[in-house]
């Protein structure tokens, strides 16, 4: 059955739609992206909105309108902005919430990647070891220009104001304390400078916080002002020896310097005085949630912070939750103390403190890789544990809190983490992919509607970890490869059709190919022998013509019948299977050279015929192999039969682009432009039109006759490939 004939138009409409609404949705896309970080651009975070900013480690929360990194980390990084920003300012409101460490700013940064300075870009921020301004450069290294060192100090829980100036390759920041006319200026230049990145808040061991962040076009007018505050720009200065090192510190920072940060000092006053005045007054928090001691009054716990919000602290013998009204900035990681009231929530004890007592910072809790059971058991309740399970579904809640639905050989169990500021890890939350989740068992937190045993509460996004992607047997992988499938098949039968109409066209163009050989050699020939022989019968009837003349008129009579018999021969033996396989018109060709000079040359010696090929062969189109093979045996018999030649060369030359071939001989030659009736010539020129083909004769009496056909076959070749695909169909 044959296709329709609109089919091959319609699909390739669809499919030329298609692209162009993909084209369009992608600069949609683009579009959209630019515009949302287009110059000037202010962080959304007033809004309560975090669109477009992706995290990097840390502990990263929102609240209101300023972003919190309740981590230690070294290298915790909040990115945000476009990736084709190149000069622009930045300001931001910035506060150290720890002990020690530095905080601050990114500006042209680009390839970022977890660790302490993975990532190619520069940063300008404060540092509380050296009480300094701090500018240089990371490529996946650190180089500096030297510190500015900070009169007063840099203060924990201070608000300062960083201005810094991303200006083709000078680097600028200024310092100051929020709503004091106190400023600090610092600078970094380089002659070959990464031109162009997004912007980005990072923290180094210590908690910070972030708001009132703008971004605003840079010219030369906002760089004067750090240029007329610094003395120089500098270039980092390495000390090469312990001498060195103390020279400089004292020359630079002798009355800012401190030598060593393992145990900082308490952050206020209300830190001097503890809690208790006895030792013995601390109790550990096993004890205070089995409800021993007796309560008799306000009590005192010790515990290192796992989560700050809701806040959650542990101890070498377990974990519980605080709650409280104090405000106070914590890291995961501060020991602290606390005085309050142990109370009752669901069957589950809380603590409610009244005071907090910062002890001690960067004291991490390692979790306890613990089997679903034990979590549900309530022995790790309040606690920091890790644990595995296959991801089965996960949703958003209003609060915009995810949800994510596991289980393992045992239990089912959930996971919960605050949207807020997500990582890539979120990208492979696969349903029927197992995760490593780390975070605070809360056996009272079961979902609601759910049978989940207990609920992980994670600190952040980077707490659920990919440990192996979903089976290929799972529904959504069926369904993606259903639709592979599908697509493919799709494309198989669109492709079976339109070869199946191309062979058609092909079937078509070959009768008709067929019935204008035919109709040039049979009918033509036949007819041209029938008024022949009629011319021939009526001067007999009329005794007009001698015998000598009647014999050499039935002689070219004989002579048209074997032409045409020949000619119709050549044209049936080009469609068998035979000439097919072997498919070398040029040795096929010698054969019938051979066989014409065997039958009409038996009385005399065989003219010497020399055939040669030149270059590196290609492959043919059929159309081209039938017109150079019927050409050349035309003009190859010819030579024979009236040429009178001694010597006849055939040359096959392939050519980068195109084919050729060239049959001279040294006989008598011949007037191509005088006008004949020869049936052969005129055969030999309506072949080439057909291909086509450029055809070309030199002779001149008494010289020689030389002959050339040439073809270009480069855009063929395609052709010819595709034909071979469908060459049983032709054979038929």
């Amino acid at each position: 059955m044959r296709p329709p004939h609109w089919l091959p138009n319609r699909t390739a409409s669809l499919l030329l739609t298609t692209f162009v609404g993909a084209c369009l949705l992608l600069i949609w896309i683009y579009a959209r992206r630019w515009n949302a970080a287009s110059l000037p651009y202010h962080a959304p975070f007033s809004d309560g909105q975090t669109d477009g900013w992706e995290a990097m480690g840390g502990m990263w929360e929102l609240d209101h309108d300023t972003v919190r990194n309740r981590s230690d980390e070294f290298g915790a990084k909040l990115l945000g902005g476009s990736p084709h920003w190149t000069d622009y300012t930045v300001d931001a409101d910035v506060a150290l919430i720890g002990h020690g460490g530095d905080v601050g700013l990114m500006v042209r940064s680009a390839h970022e990647e977890p660790g302490t300075d993975s990532f190619q870009g520069y940063y300008a921020g404060l540092r509380s070891s050296d009480n300094a301004l701090v500018v240089g450069r990371a490529d996946f290294g650190w180089v500096a220009a030297r510190p500015v060192p900070i009169d007063n100090g840099v203060q924990f829980g201070v608000w300062y104001h960083l201005h810094v100036v991303a200006y083709q390759c000078f680097i600028g920041v200024e310092a100051s304390v929020l709503g004091s006319q106190q400023k600090t200026w610092a600078a970094f230049h380089e002659p070959h400078c990464f031109p162009q990145g997004r912007i980005g808040l990072r923290s180094m061991g210590t908690g910070g916080a972030w708001r009132n962040i703008t971004v605003q076009r840079a010219t030369e007018l906002d760089w004067r002002p750090i240029q007329a505050h610094t003395s120089a720009v500098g270039a980092p200065v390495f000390p090469l020896r312990e001498a060195d090192y103390a020279r400089m510190r004292d020359e630079f920072f002798s009355g800012t310097f401190l030598a060593s940060l393992l145990r900082r000092p308490p952050l206020g006053p209300e830190d001097n005085q503890p809690l208790a005045e006895e030792s013995e007054h601390t109790i550990e928090i096993a004890n205070l949630r089995r409800g021993f001691p007796a309560q008799t009054g306000p009590q005192v716990i010790r515990g290192i912070v796992t989560l700050t919000s809701p806040l959650y602290i542990q101890d070498a013998t377990g974990g519980i939750r605080v709650q409280h009204s104090i405000h106070r900035d914590l890291n995961l990681g501060d020991e602290i103390e606390l005085q309050g009231v142990r109370q009752m929530d669901s069957f589950t004890p809380v603590f409610a403190a009244s005071k907090i007592r910062l002890l001690a910072d960067r004291t991490m809790v390692a979790p306890v890789a613990i089997s679903s059971t034990l979590a549900a058991s309530g022995s790790f309740d309040a606690s920091l544990i890790e644990l595995r399970g296959v991801l089965d579904s996960k949703e958003k809640l209003n609060d915009g809190t995810i949800v994510l639905y596991l289980h393992d050989a045992a239990l089912p169990f959930s996971a919960q983490v605050r949207s807020g500021f997500l990582s890539q890890n979120d990208r492979t939350w696969i349903p029927g992919s197992t995760l490593l989740v780390r975070g605070i068992c809360d056996v009272r937190g079961k979902t609601a509607g759910t049978r989940d045993a207990f609920t992980v509460v994670l600190r952040s996004a980077d707490d659920a970890q990919q440990l192996a992607g979903p089976p290929w047997w799972t529904g959504r992988q069926l369904l993606r490869l259903l639709a592979i499938c599908g697509m493919l098949l799709a494309t198989l039968v669109y492709l079976y059709l339109h070869l199946m109409r191309w062979r058609d066209q092909l079937v078509i163009a070959e009768r008709e190919r067929l019935a204008h050989d035919l109709h040039d050699t049979l009918a033509q020939g036949f007819a041209g022998v029938g008024f022949h022989l009629q011319a021939l019968r009526k001067a007999m009837a009329t005794r007009r013509i001698s015998f000598d003349h009647a014999e050499a008129e039935l002689e070219r009579a004989c002579s048209m019948v074997s032409y045409t018999h020949r000619e119709a021969s050549a044209s049936i033996g080009s469609l068998g299977t035979k000439a097919e396989v072997l498919q070398d018109f040029f040795a096929a060709l010698e054969r019938n050279t051979r066989q014409a000079l065997f039958e009409l040359n038996t009385n005399r010696t065989e003219m010497p015929v020399q055939f040669a090929t030149i270059g590196k062969p290609s492959p043919l189109s059929i159309p081209l192999r039938d017109a150079f093979y019927h050409v050349g045996r035309e003009a190859i018999s010819n030579m024979i039969r009236h040429a009178q030649a001694t010597q006849m060369n055939v040359t096959l030359f392939y050519q980068p682009r195109r084919v050729q071939m060239e049959i001279r001989d040294n006989g008598i030659g011949f007037d191509p432009n005088a006008k004949t009736s020869g049936f052969g010539l005129q055969g030999m020129i309506a072949r080439c039109e057909r291909v086509p083909a450029v055809l070309e004769i030199e002779s001149t009496p008494g010289s020689g006759t030389s002959i050339r056909l040439s073809a270009s076959y480069s855009r063929l070749r395609l052709r010819a490939w595709l034909r071979a695909l469908i060459n049983p169909v032709r054979n038929r």
